[in-house]
């Protein structure tokens, strides 16, 4: 492709997608004769080609070409690309509309999902068409395909829907498949709009195209899926909650960032398909909703079957809002802005309200929702930016105020949206809310060979705020369970919070904890020097370094609650030094994790702590991986209190020993695991050292079978140096959104 910035030589990439330019193809393809096919353009020949597609359509699969091939042809006028698909158990079917001829390739397993893709396609057509300019062409074909890029892929005139029984995609909470299939469906015939007629730069400005689509594919849903404002799934899709989410896991980029930039596809996705709906959504509420759809029109009509760029978007920007709101859209589209609005004051004086709000650098006007007892008044806070102060008649049934209400105009921290804003309370958990403080009620069931049966009950309360949502900041935890065994409680408190928590992953954290007696503080800083994503656990690789200092009471503890195999009464205090990293090399992932921790005698501890320990873990195989191999080492001081010495069950990888292992002070240890589906067994040995018992190798053998939210643990069997034969035990570990929450032991 050549433009005014010269060649571009981007080719077809895993992250970001083409930059072509417009041009005619006539292409024969020669293939068996049972085959059905579709593409790009209009099928020109042999004759009678689409009546041959309906008649092997119309009986049992036949997987015979008698010997005999056929050529067919097909002609593209003014295209930036062109694609076809060939394959004997196609099903054709035509439907016309409107004069647009929708071709649609089904696949036999696939009939009961694929019954109504067709009314899809004729939804999406018209919606695009009303919102944004008639359908640019006489025809699209839509093909249940094998792709792996998501659920689907766009290609002018022609869509492929990823094929499944099942169709799988990033969805909304209970989203049916049907909904699931409608709404690529639906993204995919928009990029006939947004890709195959305005032919953006995809891989230098991915927003134009995906993040636009997004958009309307959101408004899709919205428009012919939920119309109902009161359902649970059309509320999360109005608050674009699949959007909110990745935007406060603090995955935040400029809407001019290009492909080359991203690290990884999730990064991609997160910034384009989530960040840029919110930043149109942003752009409409500051036009209004009727000049934003005008001015949506005059950009497609007036570069469509071009290559508009970013710029030529933003000056059109001008000519439909007034200068301030335009430049502010500038720096939207330009700029990483985080906005947070909050009230400053808020009076009622007779039948006046006298609201002050902080709007930061916002300059447009900003929603602003009263809430009575029987009725909602929109307001908007007037234009400018800073301190904005306003006056609204009417206190009478006034039971809240919300700034922002819908989420029109994004922002990083909702909780001081509200003039009054309460908690919200849930059985187990439910998805993040981020307008609210949350507060969770569980049961609490496990088994262990001291306590025996052990139940209760838990209360957790957290705020979901940008820095890392899946713990919040203010979370605290308090638990009571009841020991049948022993006819003892046993309780559990515990508080952490971010201190310092900056997007370059700079964190400084606080936690305490009370359980059963036993105190803990710790205070945490934690730096990432390199990583290609937010969350380590979505992350391809980084690098980790982490200062823990911690302090420990373990003397005020009755012996009821403490297990002597696990505990030494006293108070300790050690400052901790870690690093931990993540790479790729080839066909193995590993991670490495060491660290040192220490610790002194009459310096706010009983006892000299010296240890260190290095743990990699690795995962070898191809996309697929189908070989685990762990490796540990550790070594401390031969007179470490038992709380900091290496658990075999734990650090020496030998799983699911409760009451029959030993706490060693040094040692090594390896485990060679086979990854099969949901099945993993695996073998594993060492050697320990222990100041009283032998020292001496260890090894075990058992099966770990994962069925996503229970697991079972299997150890085949087991042998430690202080153990005269095998033994064995069955661990049924529960686990909701890989979260232990419970387990038995046998």
């Amino acid at each position: 492709m050549y433009d005014d910035k010269g060649w571009h030589h981007e080719g077809y990439h895993l992250i970001g997608e083409f930059y072509s330019e417009f041009a005619d193809y006539d292409v024969m393809i020669e293939l068996p004769i049972n085959y059905l096919t579709g593409a790009t353009g209009e099928l020109v020949g042999p004759n009678g080609e689409n009546e041959r597609m309906k008649k092997l359509s119309s009986g049992p699969y036949n997987d015979s070409t008698y010997g005999v091939n056929k050529t067919v042809y097909y002609r593209a006028k003014n295209v930036t690309d062109f694609a076809f698909v060939a394959d004997p158990k196609f099903l054709f079917e035509r439907i016309m509309h409107n004069d647009i001829e929708i071709n649609i390739l089904k696949t036999r397993k696939n009939l009961k999902h694929w019954k109504s893709v067709g009314d899809y396609v004729i939804k999406a057509i018209d919606f695009y068409s009303e919102k944004i300019g008639k359908y640019p062409y006489k025809r699209i074909t839509v093909v249940d395909g094998n792709i792996t890029a998501g659920g689907g892929m766009e290609y002018p005139q022609l869509i492929i829907v990823k094929s499944t029984s099942s169709p799988i995609s990033i969805s909304l909470p209970g989203m049916k498949d049907k909904e699931i299939l409608e709404r690529i469906v639906a993204h995919e015939t928009g990029h006939q709009w947004f890709y195959a007629s305005l032919a953006t730069d995809e891989y230098n400005e991915p927003f134009m195209d995906e993040g636009i689509n997004s958009f309307y594919e959101n408004e899709y849903m919205i428009a012919n899926v939920h119309k109902d404002e009161k359902s649970k799934r059309g509320e999360l899709y109005k608050n674009m909650f699949l959007s909110s989410i990745i935007y406060y896991a603090n995955i935040t980029y400029s809407m001019n960032t290009s492909c080359a930039s991203f690290d990884n596809s999730l990064l991609y996705g997160s910034a384009i398909y989530s960040e840029g709906p919110l930043v149109m959504r942003e752009i409409r509420t500051i036009m209004g909703e009727k000049v934003f759809d005008n001015f949506m029109k005059e950009y497609y009509n007036k570069y469509t079957f071009s290559h508009p760029r970013l710029k030529d978007y933003i000056s059109l920007v001008y000519k439909f809002t007034n200068r301030q709101n335009a430049d502010y859209i500038k720096r939207r589209l330009t700029e990483n802005i985080v906005n947070d609005f909050k009230f400053k004051e808020v009076m009622i004086e007779g039948d006046t309200v006298k609201i002050m709000i902080d709007k930061g650098d916002f300059f447009p006007q900003l929603p602003i929702s009263l809430f009575y007892k029987d009725t909602i008044l929109n307001y908007l806070a007037p234009e400018g930016t800073g301190l904005q102060r306003f006056y609204i008649k009417g206190t009478k049934g006034l039971k809240n105020i919300v700034i922002n209400k819908n989420r029109d105009v994004f922002e990083v921290k909702r909780l001081n949206n509200y003039w009054k804003n309460l908690p919200k309370f849930k059985i187990l958990g439910t998805v993040p809310d981020f307008d609210h403080y949350q507060i969770f009620l569980g049961p609490y069931a496990w088994y262990d060979s001291r306590g025996g049966v052990i139940a209760g009950l838990w209360l957790e309360g957290r705020e979901f705020i940008n820095y890392d949502f899946l713990m919040g900041k203010n979370q605290w935890h308090a638990g009571i369970n009841w020991q049948f065994k022993n006819s003892h409680p046993e309780y559990i408190f515990a508080y952490s919070t971010p201190l310092i928590a900056q997007r370059n992953y700079l964190k400084f954290y606080f936690n305490y904890t009370i359980s059963n007696y036993i105190y803990t503080s710790q205070i945490t800083l934690k730096k990432k020097f390199s990583g290609d994503f937010f969350f380590n656990v979505a992350s391809s690789r980084y690098l980790i370094g982490k200062v823990t200092i911690t302090y420990k009471d373990v003397s005020k503890v009755d012996s009821i609650y403490i297990d002597p195999i696990n505990y030494e009464k006293g108070k300790m205090s050690t400052i901790n030094f870690g690093i931990e990293s993540k790479e790729t090399f080839k066909y193995i992932n590993y991670n490495i994790t060491g660290n040192l921790q220490l610790g002194k005698n009459r310096c706010l501890s009983d006892f000299d702590i010296l240890k260190g320990a290095v743990t990699m873990k690795s995962r070898i195989g191809g996309r697929k991986k189908i070989l685990g191999v762990d490796l540990f080492a550790g070594a401390g001081n031969s007179d470490i209190p038992m709380n900091y010495r290496f658990d075999m069950s734990g650090d020496m990888m030998s799983y699911a020993f409760d009451g029959k292992h030993i706490k060693a002070y040094s040692g090594f240890s390896g485990k060679l695991s086979f990854l099969f589906p949901y099945i993993r067994p695996y073998i594993s040995a060492g050697y320990l050292m222990h100041p009283t018992v032998n020292c001496g190798i260890y090894y075990s053998a058992g099966m770990f079978i994962d069925a996503k939210i229970a697991s079972i643990n299997i150890p085949i069997f087991y042998k430690s140096p202080d153990m005269s034969k095998f033994d064995y035990r069955i661990l049924f570990i529960f686990k909701v959104m890989d979260i232990d929450i419970g387990s038995i032991s046998l």
